[in-house]
């Protein structure tokens, strides 16, 4: 995800209207992310508005918009580096400073991420922004885990020149093959899940979110609605309708936009034949995950379309001072507000509290963000580039001289091989290793804990941090697992205090009678007045699932794995 030009001016003649309304609109896309990302922890029990996925394919659309509007007729196959270097210094800066962020303030340093990986591989995959490139367990989320989408969008850029450059009637070929390849890769991903033939270090659901083949199609999108608004002499907004009766219209063309997104979207939700599509796992599994997350791919050209022609009432307030100001700084909102709520979810806060802080900390920190890290850094990589240029094109030329020769084509492929083999390592190894020393630490009454035709819970490990209690277990996961876990914080009658929000994607990546580790911090606000922690597995078709041991309680079906009273406090220096 990158900031809409805010200044175009500085990229390309006079006379291009600059799209305020659809700046502004990004803060909109980008605050739908935060609010998602807000009522996971807020309420981990119910989700009731997953916005956060379709906002970001909105990203995508209007990033292949936007570009497409800069770029079309000014760019040129001698102008590629410096676009691909200037589209770079934009990303970099800010996705570096956020990710060491991650690490400093969320303590995520390498080996400890609840449901990722985070090795030193994954470390270095995101600062090369490369990390949505490989499907490898959660390499995807590890760190700061909204920034997968920065790595999508680098490899959007890549392929900008080659979707734009050329004839235009070529522009529709090119976008029917970016259609083929990512639906038969799409399929042919679905069938490797049905046949259970997927490698172990493939996570499927990485492929479908985040891997770029996937979101290209966004992109494309994007690209070709600028290309039909141009072909048809669709007009460009840039200031208010200058009569009342246009003006009217223009604002109820934007409203209607917005209802009708918005009742789409409640449609695949709630009701009908696109929310069969959305939950049916008959229509397969990942096919109804593209659909929760690239669904708006058919729906978007419309809003951007309203934004960019007209102007009414919504319009007017998205291209204030104001809207534009937030449009500006969403890039630093994006990357930073799930830092924020991660790390304000650990301190004692009411809900209401937790909400404001998390928005007006994220709010300033992006402002920070934005003044002190993202332009300047542009700025000086930009200068830097053009004090540069002739040792880039030499540099540029000795590649092409190396790609001819056949023996820079075999180093090439055998550095890449090379690569992909150190990163494909298997990750089965460590999980063991991992497991066996939680099972060993972990008293004997609460070894191999049977849940009925779901897992087996081998070993658990409890310890208090400055944020809250960590707990970490070993599982062993049943083939027939279909229920959901659940972990209940209670008080000392068994009064429901809160629930744990858990890494169910971990049991859907690993397969049957295969070892894992999970891990959770329960946050101080949640165990504050609570006494004990209880797991078990439900579901709404099948009910819960039995626990088979002595201790069990509510009929069996959940077990006490946790006395929060009885485990020591943490020992200060």
């Amino acid at each position: 995800m990158t900031r809409v030009e805010s200044n175009l001016s500085n990229n390309i003649k006079s006379g291009v209207v600059h799209l305020r309304s659809l700046t502004g609109l990004r803060f909109v896309a980008a605050f739908a992310v935060f609010y998602s990302h807000l009522q996971y922890f807020l309420f981990p029990e119910v989700r009731q508005f997953p916005i956060g996925g379709p906002a970001v394919a909105f990203f995508f659309v209007l990033s292949g918009f936007i570009l497409t509007y800069v770029y079309d007729g000014r760019l040129t196959a001698k102008k590629v580096p410096k676009f691909l270097f200037t589209r770079w210094a934009r990303l970099w800066p800010l996705l570096f400073v956020s990710t060491c962020i991650s690490l400093i303030f969320l303590n995520e340093s390498p080996g400890t991420h609840p449901g990722g990986s985070n090795s030193i591989s994954s470390l270095l995959a995101q600062f090369l922004m490369l990390h949505s490139w490989l499907p490898i367990g959660f390499w995807f989320v590890d760190f700061n885990s909204v920034s997968w989408s920065i790595s999508t969008e680098l490899f959007f850029y890549l392929f900008f020149p080659l979707l734009l450059l050329g004839r235009r009637k070529f522009f529709v070929w090119k976008l029917l093959i970016v259609f083929v390849v990512a639906f038969g890769f799409l399929m042919w991903m679905q069938n490797l899940v049905r046949a259970n033939s997927a490698p172990q270090w493939l996570n499927e659901v990485a492929v479908v979110i985040a891997f770029p083949v996937m979101r290209l199609p966004e992109f494309g999108v994007g690209m070709a609605t600028c290309m039909v608004m141009r072909r048809f002499n669709a007009p460009f907004a840039s200031s208010p309708a200058p009569h009342l009766s246009r003006f009217l219209v223009d604002s109820l063309w934007e409203l209607g936009a917005v209802v009708f997104l918005i009742t789409l979207w409640l449609a695949t939700m709630y009701s009908g034949f696109l929310h069969y599509l959305y939950v049916s796992e008959d229509f397969g599994r990942l096919y109804s995950t593209w659909l929760r997350v690239s669904g708006g791919i058919f729906v978007y050209p419309v809003l951007i379309y309203v934004f960019a022609s007209r102007r009414g009432i919504l319009g007017m307030l998205l291209a204030s001072r104001l809207g534009v100001w937030l449009g500006e700084i969403s890039f630093a909102f994006y990357l930073i507000h799930q830092i924020v709520i991660v790390e304000l979810n650990y301190q004692v806060l009411n809900d209401l509290q937790f909400a404001v802080f998390s928005f007006l900390i994220a709010l300033f920190s992006a402002a920070l963000l934005h003044i002190v890290i993202e332009m300047p850094c542009r700025n000086a990589l930009l200068a830097i580039f053009q004090r540069q240029n002739d040792w880039l094109s030499k540099l540029t030329a000795g590649f092409k001289r190396v790609a001819k020769s056949s023996f820079g084509m075999i180093l090439v492929f055998g550095l890449t091989f090379l690569l992909g083999f150190l990163w494909l390592r298997p990750i089965a190894d460590v999980n063991r290793t991992r497991c066996a020393e939680i099972v060993q630490s972990t008293p004997a009454h609460l070894r191999t804990l049977m849940f009925s035709e779901e897992a087996i819970l081998r070993g658990v490990q409890f310890e208090r941090v400055e944020r809250g209690i960590r707990i970490r277990m070993a599982w062993l996961r049943d083939r027939s697992w279909s229920r959901k876990r659940f972990m209940h914080i209670c008080d000392q009658d068994g009064k429901i205090l809160g629930q744990a929000p858990l890494q169910e994607k971990l049991f859907a990546r690993h397969d049957p009678n295969q070892q894992f580790v999970d891990e959770i911090v329960l946050p101080k606000r949640l165990v504050k007045n609570a006494d004990y922690v209880a797991l078990g597995f439900w579901s709404e078709e099948l009910g819960c699932a039995k626990v088979l041991n002595d201790a069990a309680e509510m009929e069996g079906c959940r077990i006490k794995i946790l006395e929060i009273r009885a485990l020591p406090e943490i020992k200060r220096p």
